[in-house]
């Protein structure tokens, strides 16, 4: 089951960042292969923080990109990235506290990272490195 596809509005033409976020997309669709296929909860546990610590580590690897490229809005974005793993930490605590269904906790996550981020935060990202390899 495919609950979000990836397209080429999200490329950022840098290729380990368009790698990550492919590998995500893959993620989040597996995640939502099990919700569909009724697996244990343990195994979808395991699943959510597995995208969970895939997101932390491709938002080191940008900020670290930001950072070599001076991007003037570094921490801005670095506050983007916070919010979005408090509102995703939040939101698994509750999950596994039982006050949350995990397939309520899909779309939460696909629209404010998966393509909130992208095509909003990640595309000005772009934009900037797009400029700055053609000084």
């Amino acid at each position: 089951m495919r609950v979000i596809e990836w397209c080429e509005t999200y490329l950022t033409g840098h290729p380990i960042i368009d790698h990550q976020h492919q590998a995500l997309f893959d993620e989040i669709n597996h995640l939502a292969d099990d919700l569909a296929m009724n697996k244990d909860e343990l195994e979808l546990l395991r699943r959510v923080e597995h995208i969970s610590v895939m997101t932390r580590e491709h938002f080191r690897c940008e900020e670290q990109l930001m950072q070599e490229q001076h991007y003037p809005q570094l921490a801005e974005h670095q506050k983007d990235h916070r919010d979005i793993l408090d509102n995703g930490d939040a939101l698994i605590k509750r999950y596994k506290e039982g006050g949350v269904p995990l397939a309520e906790l899909l779309p939460r996550f696909i629209a404010t990272w998966a393509v909130q981020h992208i095509v909003d935060d990640d595309a000005k990202l772009a934009a900037f490195m797009r400029q700055r390899s053609r000084e």
